[in-house]
Protein backbone atom coordinates (compact mmCIF):
# COMPACT_ATOMS: atom_id res chain seq x y z
CA UNK A 1 0.00 0.00 0.00
CA UNK A 2 1.36 3.44 -1.00
CA UNK A 3 1.69 5.55 2.18
CA UNK A 4 3.00 8.73 0.47
CA UNK A 5 1.24 11.07 -1.96
CA UNK A 6 2.39 11.03 -5.58
CA UNK A 7 3.82 14.55 -5.48
CA UNK A 8 6.52 13.46 -3.01
CA UNK A 9 7.72 10.80 -5.45
CA UNK A 10 7.85 13.39 -8.23
CA UNK A 11 9.79 15.75 -5.95
CA UNK A 12 12.36 13.07 -5.17
CA UNK A 13 12.63 12.24 -8.89
CA UNK A 14 13.18 15.91 -9.80
CA UNK A 15 15.88 16.28 -7.11
CA UNK A 16 17.66 13.19 -8.41
CA UNK A 17 17.51 14.42 -12.01
CA UNK A 18 18.84 17.87 -11.06
CA UNK A 19 21.61 16.28 -9.00
CA UNK A 20 22.55 13.98 -11.87
CA UNK A 21 22.62 16.95 -14.26
CA UNK A 22 24.98 18.95 -12.04
CA UNK A 23 27.17 15.89 -11.48
CA UNK A 24 27.34 15.01 -15.19
CA UNK A 25 30.28 17.35 -16.01
CA UNK A 26 32.49 15.26 -13.71
CA UNK A 27 32.13 12.33 -16.12
CA UNK A 28 34.13 14.09 -18.81
CA UNK A 29 37.93 13.83 -18.89
CA UNK A 30 40.27 16.81 -19.21
CA UNK A 31 42.06 17.77 -22.42
CA UNK A 32 45.43 19.50 -22.70
CA UNK A 33 44.71 23.18 -23.31
CA UNK A 34 46.23 26.62 -23.76
CA UNK A 35 44.92 29.51 -21.68
CA UNK A 36 44.91 33.03 -23.13
CA UNK A 37 44.25 36.12 -21.02
CA UNK A 38 44.91 39.80 -21.56
CA UNK A 39 47.38 41.59 -19.31
CA UNK A 40 45.66 44.07 -17.00
CA UNK A 41 42.31 43.92 -18.82
CA UNK A 42 39.39 41.67 -19.60
CA UNK A 43 39.78 39.24 -22.46
CA UNK A 44 37.54 40.09 -25.42
CA UNK A 45 35.40 37.08 -26.43
CA UNK A 46 36.03 38.12 -30.06
CA UNK A 47 39.62 36.94 -29.52
CA UNK A 48 38.34 33.38 -30.02
CA UNK A 49 38.04 33.94 -33.78
CA UNK A 50 41.59 35.27 -33.94
CA UNK A 51 42.92 32.29 -31.95
CA UNK A 52 41.12 29.86 -34.24
CA UNK A 53 42.59 31.61 -37.29
CA UNK A 54 46.12 31.45 -35.82
CA UNK A 55 45.80 27.74 -35.05
CA UNK A 56 44.39 27.02 -38.50
CA UNK A 57 47.20 28.93 -40.21
CA UNK A 58 49.80 27.13 -38.07
CA UNK A 59 48.10 23.82 -38.94
CA UNK A 60 47.60 22.90 -35.29
CA UNK A 61 44.48 20.72 -34.84
CA UNK A 62 42.29 21.73 -31.89
CA UNK A 63 39.05 20.52 -30.31
CA UNK A 64 37.35 23.74 -29.28
CA UNK A 65 37.97 27.36 -28.26
CA UNK A 66 35.72 28.87 -25.59
CA UNK A 67 35.55 31.50 -22.83
CA UNK A 68 35.78 30.41 -19.19
CA UNK A 69 35.63 32.92 -16.33
CA UNK A 70 37.22 35.78 -18.25
CA UNK A 71 39.90 33.72 -19.92
CA UNK A 72 40.02 31.98 -23.27
CA UNK A 73 40.74 28.26 -23.44
CA UNK A 74 41.75 26.28 -26.52
CA UNK A 75 41.67 22.49 -26.00
CA UNK A 76 43.54 19.82 -27.95
CA UNK A 77 43.58 16.06 -28.39
CA UNK A 78 47.32 15.60 -27.87
CA UNK A 79 49.94 17.30 -25.64
CA UNK A 80 52.13 17.80 -28.75
CA UNK A 81 49.41 19.96 -30.30
CA UNK A 82 49.20 21.91 -27.04
CA UNK A 83 52.91 22.81 -27.16
CA UNK A 84 52.73 23.72 -30.87
CA UNK A 85 49.76 25.99 -30.16
CA UNK A 86 51.59 27.65 -27.26
CA UNK A 87 54.49 28.65 -29.53
CA UNK A 88 52.22 29.80 -32.37
CA UNK A 89 49.94 31.90 -30.15
CA UNK A 90 52.80 33.54 -28.25
CA UNK A 91 54.43 34.51 -31.53
CA UNK A 92 51.27 36.01 -33.02
CA UNK A 93 49.59 37.60 -29.98
CA UNK A 94 52.73 39.21 -28.56
CA UNK A 95 53.33 40.41 -25.01
CA UNK A 96 49.87 41.98 -24.69
CA UNK A 97 48.47 38.56 -23.82
CA UNK A 98 49.51 35.86 -21.35
CA UNK A 99 49.55 32.44 -23.02
CA UNK A 100 50.09 29.46 -20.71
CA UNK A 101 49.58 25.71 -20.58
CA UNK A 102 46.45 24.46 -18.82
CA UNK A 103 43.78 21.77 -18.98
CA UNK A 104 40.14 21.99 -20.08
CA UNK A 105 37.27 19.57 -19.39
CA UNK A 106 35.44 18.04 -22.34
CA UNK A 107 32.16 19.41 -21.03
CA UNK A 108 29.71 19.87 -23.94
CA UNK A 109 28.88 23.42 -24.95
CA UNK A 110 25.25 23.18 -23.87
CA UNK A 111 26.37 22.25 -20.36
CA UNK A 112 28.80 25.18 -20.21
CA UNK A 113 26.01 27.50 -21.38
CA UNK A 114 23.99 26.38 -18.34
CA UNK A 115 26.93 27.14 -16.06
CA UNK A 116 27.60 23.48 -15.33
CA UNK A 117 31.24 22.71 -14.47
CA UNK A 118 33.12 19.72 -13.07
CA UNK A 119 33.97 19.78 -9.39
CA UNK A 120 37.37 21.32 -8.65
CA UNK A 121 39.45 18.73 -6.81
CA UNK A 122 42.02 19.66 -4.19
CA UNK A 123 45.71 18.93 -4.59
CA UNK A 124 45.43 15.80 -2.42
CA UNK A 125 42.87 14.32 -4.84
CA UNK A 126 44.59 15.51 -8.01
CA UNK A 127 47.94 14.06 -6.98
CA UNK A 128 49.93 17.29 -6.74
CA UNK A 129 50.36 20.54 -8.60
CA UNK A 130 52.22 21.59 -11.74
CA UNK A 131 53.87 25.03 -11.96
CA UNK A 132 55.01 26.67 -15.18
CA UNK A 133 57.45 29.53 -14.55
CA UNK A 134 58.66 31.93 -17.19
CA UNK A 135 61.90 33.82 -16.55
CA UNK A 136 62.77 37.16 -18.11
CA UNK A 137 66.35 36.26 -19.05
CA UNK A 138 67.37 39.79 -20.06
CA UNK A 139 66.28 41.20 -16.70
CA UNK A 140 67.92 38.32 -14.81
CA UNK A 141 71.24 38.84 -16.62
CA UNK A 142 71.14 42.61 -16.06
CA UNK A 143 70.52 42.05 -12.35
CA UNK A 144 73.39 39.57 -12.12
CA UNK A 145 75.76 42.02 -13.83
CA UNK A 146 74.79 44.77 -11.41
CA UNK A 147 75.53 42.41 -8.54
CA UNK A 148 78.95 41.56 -9.98
CA UNK A 149 79.68 45.26 -10.42
CA UNK A 150 79.04 45.90 -6.73
CA UNK A 151 81.02 42.84 -5.68
CA UNK A 152 84.05 43.87 -7.77
CA UNK A 153 84.05 47.37 -6.30
CA UNK A 154 83.91 46.00 -2.78
CA UNK A 155 86.67 43.48 -3.51
CA UNK A 156 89.09 46.06 -4.94
CA UNK A 157 88.43 48.50 -2.12
CA UNK A 158 89.14 45.83 0.47
CA UNK A 159 92.40 44.94 -1.30
CA UNK A 160 93.28 48.65 -1.66
CA UNK A 161 93.57 48.41 -5.43
CA UNK A 162 92.84 51.67 -7.23
CA UNK A 163 90.54 51.51 -10.24
CA UNK A 164 89.39 54.09 -12.77
CA UNK A 165 85.93 52.65 -13.14
CA UNK A 166 83.79 49.50 -12.94
CA UNK A 167 80.62 49.33 -15.00
CA UNK A 168 78.13 46.65 -16.05
CA UNK A 169 77.08 46.50 -19.70
CA UNK A 170 73.80 44.56 -19.95
CA UNK A 171 73.70 44.72 -23.73
CA UNK A 172 77.18 43.25 -24.17
CA UNK A 173 76.64 41.03 -21.10
CA UNK A 174 79.91 41.79 -19.36
CA UNK A 175 81.43 43.90 -16.59
CA UNK A 176 84.32 46.20 -17.45
CA UNK A 177 86.99 46.85 -14.79
CA UNK A 178 89.36 49.73 -15.61
CA UNK A 179 92.48 49.90 -13.46
CA UNK A 180 94.69 52.90 -12.80
CA UNK A 181 97.85 50.80 -12.70
CA UNK A 182 98.46 48.12 -15.37
CA UNK A 183 100.73 46.28 -12.93
CA UNK A 184 97.64 45.35 -10.88
CA UNK A 185 96.03 43.52 -13.83
CA UNK A 186 97.28 40.00 -12.98
CA UNK A 187 96.44 40.41 -9.32
CA UNK A 188 92.90 41.63 -10.05
CA UNK A 189 92.29 38.76 -12.46
CA UNK A 190 93.38 36.27 -9.79
CA UNK A 191 91.22 37.92 -7.12
CA UNK A 192 88.10 37.98 -9.29
CA UNK A 193 88.66 34.40 -10.44
CA UNK A 194 89.16 33.11 -6.89
CA UNK A 195 86.00 34.78 -5.59
CA UNK A 196 83.74 34.14 -8.60
CA UNK A 197 83.84 30.62 -9.99
CA UNK A 198 82.50 30.22 -13.51
CA UNK A 199 83.36 33.68 -14.83
CA UNK A 200 85.32 34.06 -18.06
CA UNK A 201 88.05 36.66 -17.53
CA UNK A 202 90.14 38.15 -20.31
CA UNK A 203 92.61 41.02 -20.05
CA UNK A 204 90.95 43.88 -18.15
CA UNK A 205 87.40 42.64 -18.89
CA UNK A 206 85.23 40.32 -16.79
CA UNK A 207 82.44 38.76 -18.77
CA UNK A 208 79.56 36.75 -17.33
Amino acid sequence: MNRFPAWKYFLVLIVLLVGALYAAPNLFVEDPAVQISRRGAETDPALASQVEAILTTAQVPYRTVFMDEGRLLASFEMPDNQVQALDALRGELGKEYVVALNTAPRTPGWMRSLGLKPMSLGLDLRGGVHFLLEVDMDAAIAQALQRYEGDFKTLLREERIRYAGIRADAQARHVVVELRNADDLDRVEDLIGQNNDGLVISNARATC
